[in-house]
């Protein structure tokens, strides 16, 4: 089976009639081994390990020149993604995929000022499909440079080579950012490079044409990104124009949220749920504080107390906000298994998530997971793998009811990510969504210098009753203030994009246009 997916590589593009026809031959064998599984975990297995045929079925539709065939190469990768996450569905709000998608539903997600990307990956093509209000379906069709125009004409899988190139490297230098010690971190090329390796996706991916060519009159944009493009930060790619951008795991999966009834959004004072951290460091602590001056009513749980039965009790007991600073994983062979850390060796699975079917997260306008790495870890970067579609632990939030997730995809420093869930709360505070507060507080902390934030720490000083940190504070203010008169320190100290890229949303679009 292995040697039919590499030889469909090849006659993908230098045979397209030998392609169809070993395709089919996959096809049916994959039809013929999932009726003789055995058991519904077997078929599952099969499944994942035949889904380049899915895949490449996409593929072969999305490139013809038929749109009525462009919109069932759309249906179909949506079909097989909510498969995916169906697997999932027991105690979720994930239906299995009972009735065909159909690609006029999407409208239901979009307006006007509201457009879609979903994108699709196979070991042949990257597909993008760009989705507007009540327009055709449109797909990109990746653009050769001059120099190989006469010499290639597949332009799709050029471009797939060289975001795989890309891939690659982005995996090796994160996975050796990993390794080093956190004192040589900074100097490491996946710190140094990243915004240059980011830009360079973009050319692949080929943002910038677009969002020229079809998003001029749009503001709001939703990302429904598959596989390995679910671990990087698309949103920071579309930084040139103002977007207020919102991912998803599919487009059902939205479909479902704006059906749920949420008992959060109308509240006029939302309740908090905090998971302190187990350490002791001064910004988390100052985090924690401001936290509780912003939301009074607060719950919280403190390190002894940070046990799978006590958080789950918890989870029931509060609504509104749930914020996690702590650390977690995946497993993206046995995604059930990915979980987050609590204390000593307790953990919440999303097994666990599932297993409690009374547990109903749509009390919850927002789920924060602050500093986890739910992305992928260093360990999983540096194993290669056919992964069918991306499951973790968003998916699984989202799964119970949760209206938006915030998640990170790597790990930031203890300061800056302070820093930028604080103003990220204050803005909630102040009545703005949670995804337009996500994008101000990522543009402030960008754009923060060191004037700013010797005023900012004095005014956050101002509000907070501990001693403690109060002079913590006012030491920083200082610290700050001194920096502003030395020529290295001219530029916005967190203009980097490690320091705010890594934090996304996924969640409940809005509709209004």
């Amino acid at each position: 089976m292995q040697f039919l997916q590499e030889l469909l590589k090849v006659y993908s593009s230098d045979n397209p009639e030998e392609f169809q026809e070993n395709l089919e031959k996959g096809t049916q064998l994959l039809e013929e081994l999932n009726e003789e599984s055995k058991s519904e975990q077997e078929r599952i297995n099969i499944d994942r390990k035949l889904a380049v045929f899915n895949q490449m079925r996409v593929d072969i539709l999305a490139q013809s020149k038929v749109l009525e065939k462009h919109i069932q190469a759309l249906e179909t990768a949506e079909i097989r993604k909510n498969i995916c996450l169906a697997w999932l569905r027991e105690g979720s709000i994930y239906k299995p995929p009972t009735e065909e998608f159909e690609f006029k539903q999407t409208q239901k997600l979009l307006n006007p000022k509201t457009a879609a990307i979903y994108w699709h990956l196979s070991p042949i093509a990257i597909t993008t499909f760009i989705i507007k209000h009540n327009e055709p379906l449109k797909i990109l069709s990746p653009q050769l440079p001059t120099k190989l125009q006469q010499k290639d004409s597949r332009p799709h899988f050029y471009q797939l080579q060289r975001f795989e190139s890309w891939m690659q490297q982005w995996k090796k230098s994160y996975q050796d950012y990993c390794n080093v010690s956190d004192i040589d971190k900074e100097t490491t090329p996946w710190r140094k490079n990243m915004k240059s390796m980011l830009e360079t996706l973009g050319e692949i991916l080929e943002i910038k044409r677009i969002v020229q060519e079809n998003f001029q009159d749009v503001d709001n944009l939703i990302l429904i990104p598959h596989r390995e493009l679910h671990l990087l930060p698309l949103d920071y790619l579309f930084n040139e124009k103002d977007f207020i951008i919102t991912y998803l795991p599919s487009f059902q999966i939205g479909l479902q949220l704006l059906e749920l009834t949420s008992n959060s959004e109308n509240t006029d004072s939302p309740k908090l749920l905090n998971i302190e951290p187990s350490n002791n460091l001064p910004f988390t602590q100052i985090q924690s504080a401001t936290l509780y001056h912003l939301y009074p009513k607060y719950g919280k749980l403190p390190e002894a107390a940070r046990t799978k039965t006590k958080l789950i009790e918890a989870l029931g007991e509060y609504e509104g906000y749930f914020h996690f600073t702590g650390h977690g994983y995946h497993i993206l062979e046995n995604p059930i298994e990915s979980a987050l850390m609590l204390a000593d060796t307790e953990k919440l699975t999303l097994g666990d998530i599932f297993e409690c079917l009374e547990l109903d997260l749509r009390k919850y306008q927002l789920i924060c997971l602050s500093a986890c790495e739910t992305g992928i870890t260093s360990q999983e970067f540096s194993k290669e793998r056919t992964i069918d579609e991306y499951v973790g632990l968003v998916s699984g939030f989202l799964a119970k009811g949760a209206n938006h997730v915030v998640s990170t995809l790597w790990r930031v420093d203890e300061r800056s990510t302070a820093l930028l869930i604080i103003k990220f709360y204050q803005l909630l505070k102040q009545r703005q969504t949670p995804t337009i507060a996500l994008r101000k507080a990522k543009d402030w902390l960008r754009q923060l210098t060191y004037k700013d934030l010797a005023k900012w720490y004095r005014e956050l000083a101002k509000e907070l009753n501990e001693p403690q940190l109060k002079a913590s504070l006012e030491t920083e203010a200082e610290i700050s203030e001194n920096n502003t008169k030395k020529k290295e320190f001219t530029e916005p100290p967190y203009a980097d994009p490690y320091y705010s890229a890594g934090f996304i949303l996924t969640g409940k679009p809005s509709t209004t246009g």
